[in-house]
């Protein structure tokens, strides 16, 4: 019989004592966190929690709920042939919402509720306690389209060492008048606390509208400013940076006509930044408007034709830039030869740019690709699909000359079925592609990736999932090689890279069978090359950034009772950690 308090029907001043759910638990936790070194901390937390639920007047005119919790608890640390035990600490939370009128037009809600870290699974080895409280307010009219909506959250966190608080506050609107849409949002918020002083605060506004006319004519237009105030922590003490945006953007798409395969896109944006920090500031005003039509010829052949203008000021330097372009693609019908399918297509276009105090830019390109695609199928649950590509483009530039890529590329994917149990994937894709010209480069990579599922019992199943990719770039004579920290071995001008990453997961219900246990294992695993040995020097770096994880999971029911143990098992490049989590509790009442 689930635990309920006794129904109250006694009447007083005319109100009813309304019928209260209760529900709560108590647990004990035992965590163990291990790292290289001997260095180890143990704590165990006992907590018991008291949940209850009703409402005041009727249902539809607020809601009320709450919780308190009592947690006590020791931790000890251990590092090489020392100890250090706290003593006995002990610490309240609580929580509790309130909803007015939760089905009205006007719903409100305020909520406030305090956590322990040392009651999680994931605690950290510094405790912190946190604070969240809020409220939210929200509005619609008997008559009309609008809504309305405001909030304010708070969130405190606090350990030995750091006390952070974040203020959010946030407002919205938005209605619909006939074939008009209208929304904005106002959001502020700060930061105060943080480490070393650090903090921030942050406005934004933002403002859009559209408009549908008719099936011919769209319209979208946005308006955004932002001011974020930011103190950083660095080297020579606090660091304020400013920052002011302010950004506006309409575009408009017109057909105009059904029966004319013809669609004009035209628009504008400005932008207007303001950066300012201890030692520097910097201006940036954009303003561009831009034209496009694209008209269909044929199911098969497109043509496009655009104009673009922007004026640009950045700190003081003025630029003014126009750009004409035109292009036009044929995307030819797929030819079938039985299980092949054949597909291809070619275009070209020409572009005309010219900038304020230098000389036009003119470039024309062209382009041309084709595909073989094959199905074989085995059975209903076994497929085949080979895939082969290539494409080559040609552009010459006035101001860098005649670049061309030819690219291959090929790829293989089976999708494959063992009995009605084990459903799987594996796919491969490779691709060399080699340009030549102004920026002459030679890249090739291979990437697998692989996914398995299988139930290997009635109440047991297994997922995995494996990918691996390797590239190399052969050369790159215009360019210095890059100072990536995860780029591979480097010959002369060429690079290589190779990394992978895989995962396992298991899950078992009713092991032995047991009712109600459940067991569940996950490893996860990467590796990729560095070249820190080659950018740093250092003998002692490492050739390759590697780490793995296991955690293993056992939650057992009865009845009433709940036990749960967690286990985990990392290595990061060679450094070890370990950690264990135990609980057990009882609930309590039924909510």
């Amino acid at each position: 019989m689930p635990e309920t308090l006794p129904d109250l029907t006694s009447v007083i001043g005319g109100w009813t004592i309304p019928p209260i759910r209760w529900g709560g638990s108590t647990t004990s936790n035992y965590n163990w966190n291990g790292s290289p070194g001997g260095n180890s901390t143990f704590s165990e937390t006992q907590t018991l929690t008291l949940r209850a639920s009703s409402y005041i007047y009727q249902p539809w005119y607020a809601q009320v709920s709450g919780d308190i919790g009592l947690l006590t608890g020791t931790s000890k640390q251990s590092g090489g042939d020392s100890s250090t035990s706290a003593g006995r600490s002990t610490s309240m939370t609580y929580g509790g919402n309130l909803s007015l009128f939760p089905q009205s037009r006007f719903p409100f809600q305020a909520y406030i509720q305090t956590s322990d870290s040392r009651a999680s699974a994931n605690a950290q080895s510094e405790q912190n306690t946190s604070l969240r409280m809020g409220a939210r307010q929200s509005y619609r009219p008997e008559v009309g389209r609008e809504n309305y909506s405001g909030s304010a959250d708070r969130s405190i966190v606090t350990t030995k060492t750091l006390r952070s608080v974040v203020d959010a506050f946030q407002g919205n609107f938005s209605t619909t008048i006939a074939d008009h849409g209208l929304s904005a949002n106002a959001r502020y918020s700060r930061n105060l606390g943080d480490i070393g002083g650090q903090g921030s605060n942050l406005f934004s506004l933002n403002a859009a509208h559209t408009w549908r006319a008719d099936e011919e004519l769209s319209v979208a237009s946005s308006v955004t400013y932002s001011n974020n105030q930011i103190r950083l922590q660095t080297g020579g003490g606090l660091s304020m940076n400013n920052n002011q945006v302010m950004q506006a953007t309409s575009s408009a798409t017109w057909i105009p006509d059904e029966d004319l395969p013809l669609t004009i896109v035209g628009g504008g944006s400005f932008l207007h930044s303001n950066t300012t920090t201890e030692t520097a500031k910097a201006d940036l005003t954009n303003l561009n408007g831009h034209a496009n039509a694209s008209y269909r010829f044929s199911q098969n052949l497109t043509g496009l034709a655009g104009l673009t203008l922007t004026q640009s000021a950045n700190s003081g330097t003025s630029q003014i830039s126009s750009t004409q372009n035109a292009s036009v693609s044929y995307l030819g019908n797929p030819l079938i030869f039985g299980d092949y399918s054949y597909n291809w297509g070619t275009g070209g276009g020409i572009t005309n740019q010219v900038i304020s105090g230098g000389a036009a830019n003119r470039s024309i390109s062209g382009q041309a690709n084709h595909s073989l695609l094959r199905n074989i199928t085995f059975s209903d649950i076994n497929a085949l699909t080979l895939t082969a590509g290539q494409s080559f483009s040609l552009s010459n530039n006035s101001s860098s000359g005649q670049n061309g890529v030819l690219t291959h590329t090929g790829g293989a994917s089976w999708r494959l079925g063992l009995g009605e149990r084990t459903l799987g994937t594996l796919s491969a894709t490779a691709s060399d592609s080699l340009s030549t010209g102004s920026f002459s480069s030679h890249f090739r990579s291979l990437s697998t990736q692989g996914n398995l599922q299988t139930q290997l019992g009635r109440r047991s199943a297994l997922t995995a999932s494996v990918n691996v990719v390797y590239s190399q770039q052969l050369a790159t004579p215009q360019a210095p090689q890059s100072a990536s920290p995860v780029a591979g071995e480097t010959t002369g001008n060429g690079s290589s890279t190779l990394s992978g990453s895989g995962q396992v997961s298991y899950v078992h219900r009713s092991p032995f069978d047991i009712a109600n246990l459940i067991y569940t294992a996950t490893f996860q695993a990467n590796a990729s090359q560095t070249n820190l040995r080659l950018i740093s020097g250092d003998p002692n770096a490492l050739a390759w950034q590697t780490g793995n994880v296991l955690q293993q999971n056992i939650d057992y029911r009865l009845g009433r009772l709940i036990f749960r143990g967690t286990g985990s098992f990392a290595t990061q490049n060679g450094k070890e950690n370990a950690s264990l989590f135990f609980t057990m509790g009882r609930e309590l009442g039924d909510f």
